[in-house]
């Protein structure tokens, strides 16, 4: 199990911001919904990648940089762009444990059907990868 670190008190002003019109606030953590954008690949049945962003960044913003021309990407991954929780349209709660962002990660993966997938991120994004892989090996085949 990861240890509460430092994230949890220097991000909790998160929780109290203003909520995207998509999101709610849960009082259950384990009722938070996390939301982002699905890039398909090019063809059918392909492996998943599941990237999440730096701290305060939106998912999205990764968008342009997965689906330019000479990023292959998508000939051999469908990508899911993923805001945290307290960010985006991602649903809001006051905490913001390390164990509580990969448990997110965990139910997006079975709600929506990913037996098995690539993790990775940019920045906070690679620690929370890093983390969520390491608590669930049986769920990821690798860590970029």
């Amino acid at each position: 199990m990861i240890k509460r670190g430092c994230e949890s008190k220097l991000m909790n002003w998160a929780a109290k911001r203003s909520i995207h019109s998509k999101a709610t606030y849960r009082d259950d953590t384990t009722k938070v919904e996390l939301r982002g954008k699905t890039l398909h690949g090019t063809a059918k049945d392909l492996p998943t990648l599941i990237w999440l962003p730096d701290l305060i960044e939106q998912a999205e913003n990764f968008e342009e940089f997965f689906t330019r021309s000479n990023n292959k990407i998508l000939n051999v991954r469908n990508v899911h762009l993923l805001n945290y929780r307290n960010f985006g349209n991602s649903d809001h709660h006051d905490s913001f444990d390390m164990a509580d962002l990969a448990d997110d990660i965990i139910r997006y993966m079975d709600n929506n059907h990913i037996s098995l997938a690539t993790i990775g991120g940019h920045g906070f994004g690679a620690k929370v990868a890093t983390a969520t892989a390491t608590d669930n090996l049986d769920r990821f085949t690798g860590v970029m």
